[in-house]
């Protein structure tokens, strides 16, 4: 079990949007917010140490006016050409050193919730990288461990999945789909959209 306190969120946000259009799919609306600042209120709600948001300096602007309102959100500024890898390694560098490990929720995915992540920690062991699965198909948030630390800083273009050592690999099941729904493309976002989803919902463990 991990007190999510002690450890940082990080929420890559710098991608180009390619399978949605010409929109910025974080940008778009989603109840009374954007996709991005849903995700942001939720990692708000689950009170980390602190949160990095990662984006690219040409977009999500509107967004960020609204998410830096929060006095523990660092926003970092990355190209976006190094793909969820280099954002990831990107938010690493930027946390705090007292962080005890990192929690990567991607700004993409307005429908996970602060109980979604909590579930997630409290499967923590030692050394572990715990990662939420439904159904077999494996989802987010993640939670990697301060140990790898130094590889998640590294990572250029491979996901962070490729640091994974399998034999310290927890895989918790969530009985809700949401941990793998994204809204990479507008026909995901009208489907998923909404409804509201409060921050203090609870998960059943499958």
């Amino acid at each position: 079990m991990m007190d999510p306190s002690r450890i940082s969120v990080i929420i890559p946000a710098a991608g180009f949007s390619e399978r949605f259009g010409e929109d910025d799919k974080l940008s778009m609306p989603w109840g009374q917010h954007t996709v991005l600042w849903t995700v942001v209120n939720e990692a708000i709600a689950l009170a980390p140490l602190e949160i990095v948001v990662v984006t690219r300096q040409a977009s999500q602007a509107g967004c960020w006016d609204e998410a830096a309102n929060g006095s523990q959100i660092h926003r970092v500024v990355v190209s976006g050409h190094e793909g969820m890898g280099g954002s990831v390694a990107a938010g690493v560098r930027a946390c705090s050193p007292q962080s005890e490990g990192f929690l990567v929720w991607p700004g993409d995915m307005p429908l996970l919730t602060a109980a979604h992540a909590r579930a997630v920690l409290d499967s923590v062991r030692a050394g572990s990288v715990v990662r939420p699965v439904h159904h077999g198909i494996a989802g987010h948030p993640v939670f990697f461990p301060r140990a790898l630390r130094n590889q998640l800083e590294c990572l250029h273009h491979q996901p962070p999945r490729d640091i994974i050592d399998p034999h310290k690999l927890v895989l918790v099941g969530i009985d809700d789909p949401a941990i793998h729904q994204d809204v990479d493309t507008r026909e995901a976002l009208e489907a998923l959209r909404p409804p509201p989803r409060p921050s203090s919902s609870g998960v059943a463990h499958a």
